[in-house]
């Protein structure tokens, strides 16, 4: 039975998740040199096998058929660029009128946190610039019912969406560029904050507990910056007797600053001495 590198020390499961236009089926056969593969289906219905690390490093989005459409003549990307309350997130299909003109489709989340396709055609030519809702004062009535446009939880949400498929965010490179996106359901503002709910606070901000993960029922919180310091990505975990803190929790539980604990890792302390021994002790002292 040829090996599989499920019990490899790096592994990770990327099983149901979705990286740009690819939706994670299975794991596949490891190639020769044990680096984990995986089954994805792309949105245009073809299913191809990807390095666990091409899709977690944001190197492919796409079975291909991205790549082959860009290269037609006249394409035009769009995506991350705005058009009135627009914002173009990502291609979403390329098809043919029955004239054999080609027209291609984007998928825009709106101002009003409504998700819409629209071709390249009503975007560019100014003739689409909202979800519709504009038209029939849609907006306007959830606007005054909920109140949220312009609020804090708004900004959030539209400044999530932005660094997740804005590829001119700066964030981008740690997010979207990354394949940390957000859930589909999410793309509806409505549907985002009945689920999070209202700031408790005016310091809290969006947080994933597991940064592993995109954005989604499950993994987002409103979190203080105590929080958030604790859960960012490189923050020094450290265990003792089987139990595994971030390095800011052991600085709390034993009352000392972080770069102590630095220093004396620096100088080749095991993290139990480093940790354990009081200030002003001798290495291995216990309190």
């Amino acid at each position: 039975m040829k090996n599989l590198s499920r019990q490899a020390h790096n592994f990770k499961d990327l099983h149901g998740l979705t990286f740009g236009r690819l939706s994670v089926i299975t794991q596949a056969e490891s190639d020769k040199h044990g680096f984990t593969k995986w089954l994805c289906e792309c949105q245009c219905g073809r299913q191809k096998v990807i390095h666990a690390s091409s899709l977690t490093k944001g190197l492919t989005t796409s079975c291909g058929c991205l790549r082959k459409s860009r290269r037609a003549p006249n394409f035009r990307d769009l995506t991350g660029q705005e058009f009135g309350r627009l914002m173009v997130l990502e291609l979403a299909t390329i098809g043919w009128n029955p004239n054999r003109t080609r027209v291609t489709k984007w998928k825009c989340v709106c101002e009003c946190g409504v998700a819409t396709v629209v071709t390249s055609g009503g975007l560019l030519s100014g003739k689409t610039r909202s979800c519709g809702w504009l038209q029939k004062e849609i907006i306007g009535d959830i606007a005054r019912k909920h109140g949220f446009r312009g609020t804090a939880e708004y900004i959030a949400w539209k400044q999530m969406m932005s660094r997740c498929y804005n590829p001119r965010n700066l964030a981008f490179k740690n997010y979207g560029g990354r394949g940390i996106l957000v859930d589909e359901q999410w793309h509806d503002f409505i549907k985002f904050i009945a689920y999070i709910g209202n700031k408790p606070d005016p310091r809290y901000s969006l947080e994933r507990p597991d940064n592993s993960r995109g954005y989604g029922p499950g993994n987002a919180i409103w979190a203080d910056s105590k929080t958030q310091g604790r859960n960012k990505r490189n923050n020094h975990l450290i265990t003792i007797n089987n139990i595994t803190k971030p390095m800011s929790v052991w600085t709390e539980v034993r009352g000392l600053k972080s770069h102590t604990i630095y220093a004396r890792l620096k100088l080749g302390w095991s993290e139990e001495d480093a940790v354990l021994t009081p200030i002003g002790a001798k290495r291995g002292s216990r309190s």
